[in-house]
């Protein structure tokens, strides 16, 4: 009788065995796939303004908010708003009071097809409003 069950608790002990090698090599195996979807995506953050706009949102919406009424306002300070480019979004960082927004940057093609570039700054509320508003 011990030895009927020394073997069940050898074979279950194999089997645990066996289940254990299989999932580590499973694992194994995603560890490269994991790789390479971090550094995509770190990549495409910084190369795609789209991706990097959607995981600030994801990250932070209310500072990503004070950086988008920024930009928004800055835009409306352009003579020719229609063709003006954004080149920097800035850097948005918390105060006591809401946000400060730097280094929002445009670029406006002039009619003497010379580029003049606009570098603003603002203060916003945390609820999204622009309190000032600065051309640098």
């Amino acid at each position: 009788m011990q030895r009927k069950q020394e073997n069940y608790q050898s074979v279950s002990s194999a089997k645990e065995d066996q289940r254990e090698r299989a999932h580590k090599h499973r694992l194994h195996r995603l560890i490269p796939l994991l790789i390479f979807g971090t550094v995509a995506v770190l990549i495409a953050k910084q190369e795609i303004p789209a991706v990097d706009s959607w995981i600030s949102r994801q990250l932070n919406a209310e500072a990503w908010n004070a950086g988008e009424a920024c930009r928004q306002a800055a835009l409306a300070q352009l003579e020719q708003p229609d063709f003006a480019r954004l080149l920097k979004t800035g850097e948005v960082k918390q105060t006591s009071g809401g946000y400060y927004v730097g280094g929002v940057l445009y670029a406006v093609l002039q009619s003497s097809e010379e580029e003049q570039h606009h570098r603003y700054s603002c203060n916003v509320t945390s609820t999204g409003e622009v309190v000032t508003i600065k051309e640098e």
